[in-house]
């Protein structure tokens, strides 16, 4: 039973994950411009603050959730600023290093700090697992236990997926040429400003 639960965790994990957004951007970036571990850290942070959403979702904490309702614009407008922030940063940064000789893992937790921060600034997540808790009966249970492992097991098809991706994008960054580099990490802050551009529209009709 607590197998088939958190088996059902992993796979609802990967369908959450898996729809490519800024934070999938964001990963294959970072991992074709660091390396694999720069990508997946990025993963790891935004894994983290799914379920920590998550947690919240499970155990009906109210307060958590009229926050959100109050606060979803300016949350969505920080979002925002933020993704043309990191945009603005890839623009201005180094030509990506194949070689892997400018890798600091000192940035590593930075980069999981900011993809946990960035996801965070997304009101419909929280709303979304208390959906999908509903939808599998998970809330109704009132099993610690059961809710753990559903949790846990989210968590661990959020990560196989970042692990995945930045494997691919890692193993990608060995076989093209540093132009082609520069111009992918060129496309990824057009796309990331993009994103950035619309949460602040969602933003400004709402006000």
């Amino acid at each position: 039973m607590m197998e088939w639960i958190w088996f059902k965790g992993v796979l609802l994990g990967l369908s959450i994950a898996i729809p490519l957004g800024p934070i999938g951007i964001l990963c294959i970036r970072r991992s074709l411009s660091g390396g694999f571990w720069h990508g997946f850290y990025t993963g790891v942070g935004t894994a983290s603050a799914d379920a920590l959403y998550c947690i919240a979702a499970a155990f009906g904490f109210a307060a958590l959730h009229r926050f959100i309702l109050l606060s979803q614009a300016w949350l969505q407008g920080l979002g925002g600023l933020f993704l043309l922030y990191l945009a603005g940063q890839f623009f201005r940064s180094h030509t990506p290093d194949i070689d892997g000789k400018r890798t600091d893992s000192s940035n590593y937790w930075h980069a999981a700090a900011s993809s946990f921060a960035l996801t965070l600034t997304n009101p419909m997540t929280i709303l979304s697992f208390a959906a999908l808790f509903a939808s599998v009966g998970i809330i109704e249970a009132e099993n610690l236990s059961v809710t753990l492992s559903f949790v846990f097991g989210i968590f661990t098809g959020s990560l196989l997926w970042w692990l995945l991706l930045s494997s691919l994008a890692a193993w990608s960054r060995q076989r093209l040429t540093v132009r082609s580099l520069q111009n992918l990490q060129y496309l990824a802050a057009v796309v990331i400003a993009a994103f950035g551009t619309a949460a602040l529209w969602s933003f400004a009709r709402q006000m």
